[in-house]
């Protein structure tokens, strides 16, 4: 599976959102265990095309598979996700959980 994490990496940098999701999309078809960076990747390629539904599920995922929080961005992600489908309580929620998350590593 590790081909199509670099692919979808260098997709992201060049900002090629569809061809993201759909390496992450493929990737977590064949192994939906092994790659949490997965799917964040995918959350974020799905937020960028403005498909939030399917941003909201995979970052969601990412906060079940990530009980440490090593990826405290995923709620900044959820945050703006939120944010755009007008969830205003949820989106201040995983803002709030971001920031005291971000705090403690200082």
């Amino acid at each position: 599976m590790t081909p199509y994490i670099h692919l979808a990496r260098l997709a992201a940098q060049e900002e090629k959102w569809s061809d993201v999701a759909s390496l992450t999309d493929r990737m977590l078809e064949l192994d939906p265990i092994d790659f949490i960076d997965g799917y964040f990747m995918n959350a974020v390629s799905h937020y960028y095309l403005d498909e939030m539904d399917a941003a909201e599920r995979s970052a969601r995922k990412v906060l079940r598979m990530d009980p440490l929080h090593q990826l405290p961005q995923t709620h900044l992600l959820l945050s703006k996700i939120l944010e755009r489908k007008k969830d205003t309580n949820g989106a201040l929620e995983q803002l709030q959980i971001y920031r005291a998350l971000t705090e403690k590593r200082k």
